[in-house]
């Protein structure tokens, strides 16, 4: 069993598991505030966006690994998709 670096969570086929402890406050915002956005006047992707943008910033020194195992030739089709999609009805 590997020594963990940090406290784990608990422990996956003998791999170190550490959570977020910030991740499920920024859930749990923004579920409120996409209840919330039409009083707010915010659109539902403004708040998608500061979502994440909230969870980079706790994401701390793992993010940039996180993000190299991201499909972002799918995030840019289906985006580029759905914005097409709103922009002609």
């Amino acid at each position: 069993m590997k020594a963990c670096i940090i406290r784990p969570l608990r422990r996956i086929s003998g791999e170190c598991v550490v959570g977020c402890k910030y991740c499920s406050l920024i859930f749990v915002i923004t579920v409120a505030f996409l209840f919330i956005h039409d009083a707010l006047n915010l659109s539902p992707a403004t708040v998608a966006i500061a979502e994440g943008i909230a969870f980079l910033l706790v994401g701390g020194k793992k993010m940039p690994k996180v993000l190299e195992h991201v499909e972002w030739k799918t995030l840019l089709f289906l985006g580029g998709t759905f914005h097409s999609r709103w922009w002609t009805g």
